[in-house]
């Protein structure tokens, strides 16, 4: 994808599509406070039908309000192949925070982004600079930190609460 865009125009486009992410995760939150409250009370197959669903009317609807031709398409498997792979992503998605941790499965879930960073070179052919990948690597770091209880903060150590660390080097 390399444009010969303006640098200032590459620079809105980055700040468009960061805000984008943003409200995205935000949305992607809500959507699992939602299934874990709910949960219970409904099955796997009523929450991935109800989000196909309000998906495929809100995008249905954006589509005719903005450019209808965009219904057609000359490749339908693809596009079947695609929703029956969206179906699964979003079954297994439910299911993680069902099986999991509410704060473990959240904290997965937003390293999407930096498997797309990670994936855009090889999947992509995109350049991926050097800053770009330090920073993909401190956010996977930050991941593994996050999701790996008791490490470093030993549990009751008081470490993650800002006290002094715990003598003892690793913790058994």
């Amino acid at each position: 994808m390399g444009g010969t865009a303006a640098p200032g125009a590459a620079r809105a486009d980055n700040l468009k599509g960061a805000l984008m992410l943003a409200l995205a995760a935000l949305a992607f939150t809500a959507e699992a406070t939602l299934v874990r409250l709910i949960g219970p009370d409904a099955a796997q197959a009523q929450l991935v039908a109800a989000r196909g669903l309000l998906q495929l009317a809100a995008v249905g609807l954006w589509i005719l309000a903005t450019d209808p031709a965009r219904l057609g398409t000359r490749r339908p498997l693809m596009h079947l192949a695609r929703g029956a792979t969206s179906l699964l992503c979003w079954w297994l998605y439910y299911a993680s925070f069902r099986s999991l941790d509410f704060a473990l499965a959240t904290t997965l879930t937003f390293t999407s982004s930096l498997f797309v960073v990670a994936l855009a070179g090889p999947v992509l052919g995109e350049r991926v600079g050097a800053w770009r990948w330090a920073m993909t690597v401190l956010g996977f770091a930050g991941v593994v930190l996050a999701a790996a209880p008791g490490w470093p903060a030993c549990p009751g150590s008081g470490w993650a609460w800002g006290r002094r660390p715990p003598r003892r080097r690793w913790c058994s």
